[in-house]
Order: structure tokens, then sequence, then C-alpha cells
């Protein structure tokens, strides 16, 4: 099972704007994208979404005079890529 929920003790201040009354898991969706097609899921199906056939919604390019430099870091808790 994906875990998408993690417990947060932090400012509360927020939490009073989450709706997360009977259904929440219907109504919020998750967007994937599949041989350049959007698929939408909701959360309650995130388990079926065919996770390692999906492909970036963005990709992290730069341009010369950019004040940043987005790319991919391996992360050896994944054993991935994942973008910065």
């Amino acid at each position: 099972m994906v875990h998408l929920i993690a417990p947060y003790g932090g400012d509360s201040a927020f939490r009073h704007q989450l709706v997360l009354e009977e259904g929440w898991r219907r109504r919020w969706v998750t967007t994937w994208l599949f041989d350049g097609d959007q698929v939408v899921w909701p959360v309650r199906d995130i388990e079926s979404v065919p996770l390692l056939a999906s492909q970036p919604m963005r990709r992290f390019t730069w341009r010369a005079r950019q004040l940043h430099r987005p790319g991919l870091e391996f992360m050896v808790s994944t054993g991935r890529q994942h973008g910065f």
C-alpha cells in the first residue's frame, strides 16, 4: 500500500482549510501522464495506478543566464533520480 498522507505535527493554522469530511478520498484526485495523455485518478484508487509506466509531468530544463540550475539528483532512499 502506498501511503500518501503522513501525520504533520507542525503549524495547525492551515488545517481548518482542509476539507476532510466523508468522501474526501473520492473528491481529491491525482493527475498522471501516460503516453503523452493526462489521466486522473481519485486518491482512493491510487493503489491501482501503474506508477512505473507513468512519465514526468514536467521536464527539468535550464537556459543561459538562468539564476538557478534545476536538474536531477539520485536519492539512495528510492534508488532513482528526482527533480530539484
